[in-house]
């Protein structure tokens, strides 16, 4: 019996050896951290240098850097998609992922979710000069052009004009093709910003989408810290400051997201 007994003590020895570390050491250990984020969405996430990036994901991201230890000159910042986000971080291009990934989105292979750090709604932006449209019922058999992904519920009662990306839709409204453009507020709000003034939302509708950080499915410590970062975060009135900032247009407005 003392002989299995040290047999079984060695084996679960080596087998612990054989966990990789958590993220929460080896970042703290490093002073680095290797990010993913979006390189083309003002607002949340848009690539403004060589190797610079800005947005409200970028602040998420350094801030929780920050809280694992990692100062900004730490931070690797590399790009991805919403098609290659989760790869990314499964094939280890990227140690977490903040790229509004969707919690409805299914848990692939290496990949956990943290809690929300961020809710958008659906949510129509017109022309600031459109002194008709006031408020969501105003575009009522009007035309609207759809950012890709989403989807015009029944009850507002618009016509839809489908797009294949943002930039297309926001061109059909300053065209006057169409009366406004349907979509995220985070987004719409994103891409009004590099137009100060000249555009409106007229305040959520339809659906509320949460979205999370992607993080190492076998590293249970990171997301228990990120997590209570994200908690810690909102408390000390950090994410609300962000928000203004990256995202004025929501702060002011009725349909300012929360996470």
């Amino acid at each position: 019996m003392a002989v299995l007994a040290v047999v079984a003590a060695t084996v679960a020895f080596w087998s612990g050896n054989k966990e990789a570390p958590s993220l929460v050491d080896t970042a703290k250990k490093t002073k680095k951290l290797t990010i993913g984020v979006l390189p083309d969405q003002p607002g949340l996430g848009q690539r403004v240098g060589e190797k610079t990036y800005a947005g409200l994901d970028v602040d998420v991201a350094t801030y929780i850097a920050k809280q694992l230890g990692v100062p900004a000159a730490g931070i690797t910042f590399v790009p991805v998609t919403g098609a290659d986000r989760a790869v990314a971080l499964a094939n280890g291009k990227a140690q977490l992922v903040i790229a509004a990934s969707p919690v409805q989105e299914e848990k692939r292979g290496g990949v956990a979710l943290s809690d929300p750090y961020l809710t958008m709604h659906d949510d129509v932006m017109v022309l600031s000069t459109n002194k008709k449209m006031r408020q969501s019922r105003d575009v009522v058999g009007k035309k609207l052009c759809v950012l890709p992904g989403s989807v015009i519920p029944a009850g507002l009662k618009a016509k839809a004009m489908p797009t294949k990306s943002i930039s297309e839709c926001l061109l059909a409204l300053l065209r006057g093709k169409v009366v406004g453009a349907f979509g995220k507020d985070a987004v719409l709000a994103g891409y009004a910003q590099q137009n100060p003034g000249r555009f409106k939302l007229l305040g959520p509708n339809g659906t509320a989408t949460s979205y999370s950080i992607y993080l190492p499915a076998k590293d249970p410590r990171v997301k228990h810290k990120v997590d209570s970062v994200l908690q810690k975060m909102v408390q000390d009135g950090t994410w609300k400051r962000m928000v203004t900032t990256r995202l004025p247009m929501l702060s002011t407005s009725q349909a300012a997201v929360h996470p």
